[in-house]
This record gives C-alpha cells, structure tokens and sequence, in this order.
C-alpha cells in the first residue's frame, strides 16, 4: 500500500512525506526531485525553456506511472495565507517551482489556483488534514493514527477503495 501526499506548494508535502516514510520505515518518493532528474534540470528552468505545458506533460506521464500503484491519497491543506508565508520563508522554494503568472500578487495566484484545484484534491482525497495550526509531527501522528485504523494498514488489502469514507477530515 502506497500512500500518496497532495496539496498546494507550501502545505508540507516533502517535509511529511520525509518524516513520514522514516517513522513507518518505507520508501520516499518525492515527484519534484525525480521529475528534475528526468528532465534534466531543475524545474524552473525546464519551465522557462520549455513551457508549462511540456511541464504538466511530464507531470502526468510521473503521476500516472505512480498512480499505477495501489495507494490511499492524503490532502493537505492550508490557508492561503500560510502557504503564501511558508513559500516566502523557504529559502529554495522559488528555485524550485516558478509563479504560475509573472508578475502575479503571489496571494493572489494561490487564492486564484486554490479555488480551481479544490474539487479535484478533495475528490481524489481518502483523507484532509489542515496543516495550519500543526506541526510536521502532528500531522505525521495523524496520518499514522489513521493508517493504524486499518485503511492504509495491511486489512485495507481486502477493502477496496471504494469503500473509504472520502470525507474523513482532521482539523
């Protein structure tokens, strides 16, 4: 079972996933750092080069061979405040991923991608979270804490995704 972190940049996809995989003793993956690999350069610059399109193609093409594993799906969420914070405070996140809009209000581009994306995190999500007021480990115990419930566990094996209750949050 593969358990697979989404949300905006900044909700604290790479730093649980990290912590995450060390306290259940399972592998990392982190789609950024293997897609810059793949292409070659840091994603900034494949973006400038290239385009966003040729971006998101290779994006899908990572997502679907990842996706191909069995696996429950973890949003987590923010404040668009706090991820505009948590991005402005991460010294390497701007190498890392440019804005979407040059020149755009940075609060403005996340409110603005936020709303878009939301239907479909909150669709394709067995669990939310709200990282806002948690920490790393809060968030990690939570997501541990439900995965010992047996969904993400070796019984949810014999339960099909389908049956997981999609609106499970934690706040």
């Amino acid at each position: 079972m593969n358990l697979f972190l989404t949300g905006y940049r900044g909700c604290g996809k790479t730093e649980v996933g990290r912590r995450l995989a060390a306290m259940l003793q399972r592998e990392w993956v982190d789609m950024d750092a293997v897609l810059a690999g793949r292409l070659g350069s840091s994603i900034a610059d494949h973006v400038a080069g290239s385009g966003w399109a040729s971006f998101r193609q290779a994006e899908r093409r990572l997502l679907r061979e990842l996706c191909g594993r069995d696996g429950l799906v973890v949003w987590l969420r923010a404040d668009p405040g706090t991820i505009a914070a948590r991005i402005a405070a991460d010294a390497g996140a701007s190498g890392q991923r440019p804005a979407l809009r040059s020149g755009a209000d940075p609060l403005d581009e996340i409110r603005t991608v936020l709303e878009t994306r939301a239907p479909a995190y909150a669709e394709a999500a067995d669990l939310s979270i709200d990282t806002d007021p948690l920490s790393v480990d809060e968030i990690c115990g939570r997501i541990a804490a439900w995965l010992a419930t047996g969904i993400g566990g070796p019984a949810s094996s014999r339960r099909p995704l389908s049956s997981l209750d999609k609106t499970k949050r934690f706040k």
